[in-house]
């Protein structure tokens, strides 16, 4: 038997040693500082670029009118730290080495045009001029002065802007060698072993994204709910799923207090029927449930229990 068992072990090395080079090959080669500084920093760039075209006006005056046409300004965290550390082919980076890759890729994902058309407009103005007049009585003539309307002309400049995304994670295509472009789908589809670097960067426009935690939202994480556990609430839209809104999330929980307070009603009611001590509707879940626990015998809920 001791025998079999290390055949056993030794035949699994290999497969052990390949699944561990894997893990190492496809994890960032960065500390998590290191990691989420280099978001921070993406994150602030793009936030002083939104400053500049809600604000161009102030940013850049001199013109008569401003036309600023723009994308949305976001990107995938994940695609940023993947093409460090491809840029460097695995090597362990850090910030000094990261801020160039930032700043050329930045440039690579956002362009910024800027036309300026001149236009030949008129208005009017009240112009002042002088000239002669001859006295009536006397028939001398003498000079005046006098006010009058004309239409001048004069230059309107036009300043029209545009911001265009060219999306961040399709500018390795024309950025990357064949070999490289390799290491950046690795660290993409093992996101570098390191999730939730996005916590700092739910900023897409002017929509704050939270992470809706449901073991939070139900109150279960203070009984250590195994079914809700650390599950993620998020939402459908078309073929994509995406974070809940700030708004989202706090109509979510408003509701799911509303649903609480007739769970915990009903609990109470179906405990209550058990014959067990006296229980109140105002008790926590976490309360009526242990206390569902010392039931024993408990049965496999059916469609119509209401136990769980």
């Amino acid at each position: 038997m001791l025998l079999l068992i290390m055949g056993a072990v030794q035949s699994c090395t290999p497969l052990a040693q390949s699944v561990l080079e894997s893990v190492v090959i496809g994890t960032y080669p960065a500390t998590e500082d290191d990691v989420r500084a280099a978001e921070r920093a993406y994150l602030a760039k793009e936030q002083e670029l939104k400053y500049e075209m809600d604000h161009y006006k102030d940013v850049h005056p001199g013109y008569d009118e401003y036309h600023v046409e723009q994308d949305e300004i976001w990107h995938n965290p994940y695609v940023l730290i993947a093409i460090i550390s491809a840029y460097y082919d695995g090597q362990e980076w850090d910030m000094d080495k990261a801020m160039p890759v930032i700043e050329k890729y930045f440039k690579l994902q956002y362009r910024v045009t800027e036309e300026v058309t001149t236009e030949i407009r008129y208005r009017t103005e009240t112009q002042s001029g002088t000239r002669w007049v001859t006295d009536p009585d006397t028939g001398q003539q003498k000079l005046e002065s006098y006010m009058y309307e004309e239409d001048v002309p004069y230059e309107y400049t036009i300043c029209n802007v545009t911001l265009e995304n060219y999306d961040l994670s399709h500018t390795p295509v024309i950025s990357m060698s064949h070999h490289t472009m390799g290491m950046y789908a690795l660290y993409m589809a093992t996101h570098g072993n390191m999730e939730g670097i996005d916590e700092e960067a739910k900023l897409k426009g002017d929509v704050h994204f939270v992470n809706c935690i449901a073991s939070y939202l139900y109150e279960s994480h203070e009984h250590g709910d195994v079914i809700i556990g650390n599950a993620m609430i998020v939402k459908a839209e078309e073929d994509s799923l995406r974070l809940l809104t700030e708004s989202e999330a706090i109509d979510l929980a408003r509701d799911m207090s509303k649903i609480r307070k007739v769970s915990i009603h009903e609990m109470t009611e179906f405990l209550s029927n058990k014959q067990m001590a006296e229980v109140k509707p105002e008790r926590s879940i976490s309360a009526i449930l242990r206390m569902g626990a010392e039931i024993g015998n408990r049965q496999p809920c059916g469609p119509d229990d209401r136990e769980r």
